[in-house]
């Protein structure tokens, strides 16, 4: 079922009538406009092959794939098809086109406001301390093509840490990021939750056991999938909005029906969650609160 401890006997039932409050966007480019560009060819499909799937021998997962948090202060979630970006001034989804060791094609989102649908080209290097330095060495181009052919090597310079992108500007870093409310924990609902960085998995002696593979995360909320398994919301995509309580912390379950991970992220959910509000702050209900298992 969908919420992961209450929820999975309560709210799941009165959020059914309360909380009523693509895929891949890839641009498939034809072989004759490959060809005609020479290498373009092997490059953008061989980057394309990258994505296969996880039991594909030859898959090379994104090398940025990861949660961090970067010197900007925004969570970044990095997978081989979608590299979130959420800041305290807002959230960016783009859509990974293609990849290599050292750089991404990425297209922007059709509601970005400054470059809608366009294509850029983020390049990135490893720290010697941990972490990857990035830059977006050119953005705004109509076609991925343009992205992945384009001579950048004025524009990024991986060993200049405070000019290297665009001549004038410093690389955002990024650090890895655990997520906050990883361990075991007991609720008041009598459930056990057991949270990883990848997954959210709930126990209760009546409800069952239900188990989320998380898609991404940052301080105060998680992004997850249900199994497919699920009864009432098979592979659909729930939003956990939470915050510290106590030696634990409380959370509301805002989006359970999300068709898809973008749209179940960008919904606006202020009128859902108040996390200043316990007894009403999840859609009109208490929030669910968790204390360290015994």
């Amino acid at each position: 079922m969908v919420a992961s401890d209450a929820e999975i006997g309560v709210e799941v039932n009165v959020k059914e009538e309360a909380a009523k409050s693509s895929r891949k966007g890839l641009i498939t480019l034809s072989v004759v406009g490959l060809l005609c560009v020479g290498g373009l060819a092997g490059g953008l499909a061989g980057g394309l092959a990258n994505r296969g799937d996880d039991d594909d021998e030859e898959h090379v997962h994104m090398p940025l794939a990861g949660t961090w948090l970067s010197n900007y202060g925004c969570y970044l979630t990095v997978t081989d098809e979608l590299w979130y970006d959420v800041c305290s001034w807002g959230t960016t989804v783009k859509r990974i086109e293609t990849y290599e060791p050292s750089f991404a094609v990425l297209q922007m989102p059709a509601e970005d406001t400054y470059n809608p649908r366009k294509y850029l080209k983020t390049e990135f290097h490893s720290l010697p301390g941990g972490g990857w330095g990035y830059c977006d060495s050119i953005y705004g181009l109509d076609h991925a093509s343009q992205a992945l052919l384009a001579d950048t090597s004025e524009l990024y310079d991986a060993a200049n840490a405070t000019h290297g992108c665009g001549g004038r500007f410093s690389h955002s870093l990024l650090t890895a990021y655990e997520l906050p409310i990883r361990g075991t924990w007991a609720t008041n609902f009598g459930a056990t939750l057991t949270i990883s960085n990848g997954a959210w998995e709930s126990v209760h002696a009546t409800w069952g056991t239900t188990i989320y593979r998380i898609e991404a995360y940052g301080d105060g909320w998680v992004l997850m999938q249900n199994s497919a398994e699920d009864l009432y919301y098979p592979s659909q995509y729930s939003k956990v909005e939470w915050h510290t309580s106590g030696s634990g912390f409380g959370y509301c379950i805002s989006v359970y029906d999300g068709s898809d991970s973008v749209s179940a992220l960008l919904e606006d959910t202020s009128a859902i969650y108040d996390a200043a509000n316990a007894t009403n702050g999840c859609n009109g209900f208490g929030h669910t609160f968790t204390s360290p298992a015994q």
